[in-house]
């Protein structure tokens, strides 16, 4: 008969990714790939609210140039150093082009908000139904907080609670969110947090599950 396994240690990594703040709309309902002074002051905000006193160890971009600035203010404004932003293409959704042929995103976009009374805060199961590439967008980015957590749970052995902050260029960043009928899609400079726990066994074992998924709402900047 095997021998039950003991935990020899647990920690839980906690990842904040936010969408950008706001951008310039073009005439076709594109946007720049830049904050106006609105979207910089939602992010410095968002980073004020959700981020002050968090220590941070490691800071990332979904790649966008508007992704990147938002999550520099917001950490510049929780009081934090950006030495350096790491790109991770999972954490946003233009990497699907690359593979697949692509959709108008844009077009979906309008559509739910349409649908929902002009709100961007839309279900993130209406998300899932509506936009081809959603269920792609959702593998790959639960897949990226499972490896992430195991990664940082080796790299920093002596810690209980792993931080990493992320910007992002979508509503989709929320689609790996547990209850995709209650949790709604990122509005301007919105964040979710993504809850890990990473466990270790005297197998030598690693196992990790995410336990929360919870909206972080950017409060309105007039």
């Amino acid at each position: 008969m095997s021998r039950s396994r003991e935990i020899v240690r647990t920690a839980t990594v906690c990842t904040y990714l936010f969408r950008h703040g706001e951008t310039p709309t073009l005439p076709d309902g594109k946007r720049e790939d830049r904050l106006t002074p609105r979207g910089e002051r939602q992010a410095a905000l968002a980073g004020m609210t959700h981020l002050k006193n968090l220590q941070v160890l490691g800071i990332l971009s979904s790649g966008t140039r508007r992704s990147t600035e938002t999550i520099r203010t917001a950490c510049t404004a929780a009081g934090m150093e950006v030495p350096g932003v790491e790109v991770v293409a999972a954490i946003g959704f233009s990497w699907i082009d690359d593979q697949v042929p692509p959709c108008d995103f844009y077009a979906i976009e309008r559509r739910l908000h349409e649908e929902y009374g002009g709100s961007r805060r839309v279900p993130i199961y209406a998300w899932l139904e509506a936009y081809p590439h959603a269920q792609a967008t959702r593998g790959r980015l639960t897949e990226f907080l499972h490896h992430r957590a195991k990664q940082e749970f080796m790299e920093w052995p002596l810690h209980s609670m792993i931080n990493l902050v992320g910007g992002s260029h979508g509503p989709t960043a929320a689609t790996a969110a547990l209850n995709t009928r209650e949790t709604m899609g990122l509005d301007f400079a919105d964040g979710i947090r993504y809850d890990v726990e990473v466990v270790r066994y005297d197998t030598d074992e690693i196992e990790t599950k995410l336990v929360r998924s919870r909206v972080l709402t950017c409060p309105d900047c007039k």
